[in-house]
């Protein structure tokens, strides 16, 4: 942990005394309350069961966490550096990717579920807590002190409505709870 400190510190000596004066740069980093909005964790085999009834497992592929380097257009000297953590889990079929990101500038988790074409957002404050979003043309997010899914009971779940079909449920404790689309459920933690 010490040499990971001592790399960064060191990284930022290099990029600051690199930087001309009349260029502004910023950096987000992930603080350990927003790494902890993902659960997941490399190797880890998460359960799920479809609308079906068939199981599949998912594994954790890659968990990374790197720094990305963001230009803006129409500021040449404006850029930002952004901590971000990426995790993939790979289901037992090959073509079946969900794909987590979270970048500390934007404040969202963005999940991807590659076999559904499925995108989501989950916006979350400072303090690393999910926000309740007022619905607009896109998406409307939700908090749920308490919701049982199937027959097991959830506490602190997000729920994120894309385009008043599709929703996903997550919490930070089990990550995806749960996918829907026009009210059919898609896949469901089976635990």
């Amino acid at each position: 942990m010490k040499k990971q400190i001592l790399i960064t510190l060191v990284l930022f000596a290099v990029l600051a005394s690199s930087c001309r004066e009349d260029e502004v740069v910023r950096y987000y980093e992930l603080t350990e309350a927003e790494k902890q909005l993902i659960p997941y964790t490399l190797g880890q085999t998460v359960d799920f069961i479809d609308s079906i009834g068939q199981t599949f497992d998912a594994v954790v592929t890659k968990d990374t966490t790197f720094w990305h380097e963001q230009h803006y257009d129409g500021f040449p000297d404006l850029y930002a550096h952004e901590n971000c953590r990426k995790v993939v889990l790979q289901s037992d079929s090959a073509d079946f990717n969900i794909n987590i990101s979270i970048n500390a500038k934007n404040k969202s988790i963005r999940i991807e579920i590659s076999h559904l074409d499925l995108v989501f957002f989950l916006k979350y404050n400072n303090e690393g807590k999910f926000v309740s979003r007022e619905p607009d043309a896109v998406s409307g997010q939700y908090l749920h002190n308490i919701l049982k899914i199937g027959s097991q009971t959830y506490y602190d779940v997000v729920e994120e409505n894309r385009y008043n079909t599709r929703s996903i449920f997550y919490n930070k404790t089990y990550g995806i709870l749960q996918v829907t689309d026009k009210g059919k459920v898609l896949f469901t933690i089976n635990n």
